[in-house]
């Protein structure tokens, strides 16, 4: 219970500052310090992800950096994905899913880093125009990962925001938690109903930490620069990728498959 609400507070924080990242931190946390299997956390993940980001989606449209019609377009697109990502987990195994989740962290880290040295300070940027084709692509690709791994995917669609639709750091967090918030309820959804049963003992703790320090998370990415934002991002997810990568190479797998 206790590392749960701990690990809880601090993922709330880095998913209200950087926009993602929450369940990349709460996978690893359920299988190796709370003896979870590797599809019980992915499901219990979710309820983690769901309160968090839509506690930290509040704060952040209070704050008026939220793309509303671009959260709701790519949260639209990412359901049939997440629908076929929730199938999907059902039937991989455990080693392998861990494996390809560490991957897709490193590329997402590098992906991160690199818009990090091109960002500069200052104010909030204006939402960009639609790009129909490029938000039903990316939202299929983001639902998958969701339904797959039961991550929110925000590691992704930050990025996807700010590379591939041109939405200005900040908003890309602000708008991201939205979408989180929304996939990861339809995921959360699809899991129960295939039968997948988390933890709640466990599961509901966590959640409940991480809401109390999401809006937080707000107030500091509000006075981090754009820099220091999609850095603290990156070396988030690469540090949880090698971790990853070595428990899977050192232990041969997580505890239960």
């Amino acid at each position: 219970m206790l590392i749960a609400l701990v690990a809880g507070v601090f993922l709330g924080l880095v998913l209200g500052t950087v926009g993602g990242g929450g369940a990349v931190l709460a996978v690893p946390v359920l299988v190796y310090l709370l003896d979870q299997s590797v599809h019980a956390a992915t499901t219990a993940s979710l309820v983690v992800v769901v309160g968090a980001a839509g506690v930290a989606a509040i704060g952040h449209s209070r704050r008026g950096v939220v793309c509303w019609r671009l959260a709701v377009a790519f949260a639209a697109a990412a359901i049939p994905g997440s629908v076929a990502g929730t199938y999907a987990n059902q039937v991989v195994a455990g080693t392998p899913l861990l494996a390809a989740f560490a991957g897709l962290l490193i590329v997402a880290a590098v992906v991160t880093w690199r818009r990090g040295a091109g960002a500069t300070v200052g104010s909030v940027e204006a939402c960009p125009q639609l790009r129909p084709r490029v938000v039903v692509l990316a939202g299929l690709g983001v639902g998958v990962l969701t339904g797959l791994f039961g991550v929110g995917g925000g590691f992704v669609i930050v990025p996807a925001l700010a590379l591939g639709l041109h939405v200005p750091f900040r908003r890309a967090i602000g708008t991201s938690l939205v979408i989180v918030a929304l996939v990861s309820g339809v995921s959360l959804a699809g899991h129960l109903l295939a039968g997948a049963e988390p933890d709640w003992e466990i599961a509901l703790p966590f959640a409940v930490a991480a809401m109390a320090t999401a809006s937080l998370g707000g107030w500091v990415a509000a006075r981090l620069s754009r820099v220091a934002l999609a850095r603290t991002f990156a070396a988030v997810l690469g540090a949880v990728a090698v971790y990853l990568l070595v428990s899977l190479i050192a232990v041969g797998g997580p505890p239960h498959g």
